[in-house]
């Protein structure tokens, strides 16, 4: 299964300040559910074995392959983070404090 990570843009991180911030308080400051147009993918990854898994498994292996392999000047997987398993259909899920939300809204446009 194919999967992208994202993460907030430094533009948008300037205007909100919401790198590394958890559900709750994006709640509480009104900028939640997060917005895909203020997010870049900055990684794309795939791995068969992802396939039949929980989606909750499924998120925390594609961030351990991210970590692994994820480009030179960015930080590891984190809090506020967005993960995409391509699949049919797509759902994306945002890195939490504790475990992963379900993001009904964010989907890339073609």
């Amino acid at each position: 299964m194919k999967f992208k990570v994202y993460r907030i843009t430094e533009e948008a991180d300037k205007r909100t300040h919401a790198l590394f911030l958890y559900s709750g308080y994006l709640q509480k400051k009104g900028l939640w559910p997060p917005k895909i147009q203020d997010y870049a993918c900055i990684y794309q990854g795939e791995d068969p074995a992802l396939e039949g898994m929980k989606a909750e498994k499924a998120l925390e292996k594609c961030l351990r392959i991210f970590d692994k392999e994820r480009p030179a000047g960015t930080h590891k997987g984190s809090v506020g983070d967005v993960v995409m398993l391509m699949q049919e259909p797509s759902n994306a899920y945002f890195c939490d404090s504790f475990g992963w939300e379900l993001l009904g809204n964010f989907r890339e446009t073609k």
